[in-house]
């Protein structure tokens, strides 16, 4: 439940977020290999289903745009909760490496 009492009854990703995942797929299979790839899109996963029943775990960022962020590390998934009538959509907007800049990062797309 989200402070305003509301359920997440669903959990979207936008079309970066799953370009985002795309990225780090390939990435980890040409750098890691395909068990530590599975590993950790499995992390990431895990994580998100995480957030319909905690979907205020991640800390609000006012400099974000008052979007919220969760770390997998070394991953940052970043998301924004909407109300939808009495219930709560949440969106993941980016997942991305937490040395990136984030701002920069949510101003280019």
């Amino acid at each position: 439940m989200c402070a305003s009492g509301s359920l997440v009854t669903r959990i979207e990703l936008a079309r970066q977020a799953r370009a985002d995942l795309d990225d780090i797929e390939t990435y980890l299979q040409r750098e890691a290999g395909l068990l530590s790839t599975q590993r950790m899109l499995a992390r990431i996963s895990d994580k998100i289903d995480l957030l319909t029943d905690f979907p205020e775990l991640g800390v609000e960022r006012e400099d974000l745009g008052h979007r919220r962020v969760l770390l997998c590390r070394p991953y940052i998934i970043i998301y924004r909760l909407r109300p939808s009538g009495a219930d709560t959509l949440l969106i993941v907007l980016r997942i991305v490496h937490g040395a990136r800049d984030l701002p920069t990062v949510l101003s280019s797309g």
